[in-house]
């Protein structure tokens, strides 16, 4: 009996005890660390702060309203350099009244505020602008955004920017432009820069000198007793003008001769054998250089002894050492001096450029005048008109045909034609064989010795060539 009431009480204390223990508390198990949330910007409502602190606050919510990803990574930016030290407070106090006069003046916070702020943190931190610079290119702004019209100033405000980032000139899917090296700074010019001075005059080129022996020129004695006149041999078409003077119109605008009435030789006498003439270069045309560059008013970007790199898809060239002006109001660049190489058979030919101008958008230009050198043909540098643009080249054809060159005067002299032959006069490199203009083909002239006389004078004619 005293076991059965053992029993059961053991079973009363065991049922008793369960539900403390099943109201015992679990410990909880370990979350990972999360890193805190970013501050909620406030909504933009239209108006930058005048106070710093708050001004860059503001920013960061006109960007994030503005619902561009780049417009947001450059707010991103100067929100670092605002808090660096690179700003001096005169300079931050003048970027907070240029952003907020934009503002009143309905500039949209992407692309022309953004691109500001751009240009501001590219001058910064990327060119490592003194404060000097800065307060430069601050001054440009001022005079932008309160004289220009809207859109030109827009276009000022997005190229500086994209310029002090990347030193990118122009861009887009087709081509680019950027400027290497150099220097640079940035003006407002209330005026046309002063027209660039003309291109100044080449040395007159040595006369033109053919190898052959030595000529009799002496006038034999008459004799005391008249012979009869040899037979006379056929013509070996090379010391007459049968060959090429036919006496009509050439179409290159050679002038046709006149048939000279010879006087009837005295009996007795031997007609006297005239020294043959030397052939000589005529004298080269007075070349004006009537360029005018065109305008330059408004906010420019100053370019000096900085490489240009023009690319596109197929192509691509340098032009070395050339200073200029960027207008971003008419996306022209007005060029002065310079130089493009380029080789033709390996051989390497330099053009100098003096004054030129192109669009920026478009992945050409030409220049005018321009001096070439070309040591394997020319036996001196000529003068002419050069033409660039990157075009694809056709299928099955060995060139583009350019770069082209095409002399302006009549004082080209090319050497390694052949032996005791001279050309001299005008020429064109190195497009496509062309006919010439009748100005050009009337003031060449082709020269030769053979059998060691001379040619009875110059030839005239079309002579072009395709140089690659």
């Amino acid at each position: 009996m005293k076991q059965l009431a053992f029993g059961w009480l053991c079973a009363v204390v065991l049922g008793l005890s369960t539900p403390a223990w099943a109201q015992q508390p679990k410990t909880p198990s370990k979350q990972p660390a999360t890193a805190p949330a970013a501050p909620v910007l406030p909504k933009f409502t239209g108006k930058l702060s005048k106070e710093p602190e708050q001004f860059i606050i503001d920013v960061q919510s006109m960007m994030v309203a503005a619902n561009n990803a780049q417009a947001k990574a450059i707010g991103a930016k100067l929100q670092q350099l605002w808090a660096s030290n690179k700003l001096t407070a005169t300079q931050q106090g003048r970027i907070v009244e240029i952003a907020q006069q934009m503002l009143l003046r309905k500039y949209k916070p992407y692309p022309a505020i953004s691109g500001f702020f751009q240009g501001v943190v590219g001058g910064a931190t990327v060119q490592s602008f003194s404060d000097k610079q800065m307060d430069e290119f601050l001054e440009v702004v001022v005079k932008t955004v309160n004289r220009e019209q809207l859109g030109n100033a827009e276009k000022f405000l997005v190229s500086a920017g994209q310029f002090l980032d990347t030193k990118t000139l122009y861009n887009s899917r087709y081509s680019t432009l950027r400027a290497v090296g150099g220097t640079f700074s940035f003006a407002y010019n209330e005026t046309d820069m002063p027209q660039p001075e003309p291109a100044p005059s080449p040395a007159a080129p040595a006369a033109a000198v053919v190898t052959g022996p030595a000529l009799n020129t002496t006038t034999p004695a008459a004799k005391p007793a008249a012979k009869p006149a040899p037979k006379k041999k056929s013509s070996d078409g090379w010391d007459t003008g049968s060959v090429w003077d036919t006496g009509a119109d050439d179409g290159w605008g050679t002038p046709k001769k006149k048939p000279v009435a010879k006087a009837p030789a005295a009996k007795g006498t031997a007609p006297a054998v005239a020294p043959e003439p030397e052939p000589t270069n005529e004298p080269a045309p007075v070349y004006y250089d009537n360029y005018v560059a065109p305008t330059t008013r408004g906010p420019v970007l100053l370019l000096k002894d900085a490489d240009l790199f023009m690319a596109t898809a197929g192509d691509s060239i340098f032009i070395r050492k050339t200073s200029g002006v960027v207008v971003p109001g008419t996306n022209r660049f007005i060029g002065r001096g310079g130089q493009y190489v380029w080789s033709i058979k390996q051989n390497l030919v330099t053009a100098d450029f003096v004054n030129y101008d192109f669009d920026m958008t478009k992945a050409e230009f030409t220049a005018e005048p321009v001096t070439l050198t070309y040591p394997a043909v020319l036996e001196a540098p000529i003068r002419g008109a050069f033409a660039y643009k990157s075009i694809k080249k056709k299928t099955g054809a060995a060139d583009t045909g350019y770069p082209r060159f095409i002399s302006l005067t009549n004082d080209a002299r090319v050497k390694n034609i052949g032996e005791n032959i001279r050309y001299f006069g005008a020429s064109r490199w190195p497009g496509p064989a062309r006919s010439a203009p009748r100005s050009m083909a009337a003031s060449r002239a082709l020269s030769w010795t053979w059998t060691g006389r001379p040619s009875s004078g110059p030839r005239r004619g079309p002579i072009c060539w395709a140089t690659r």
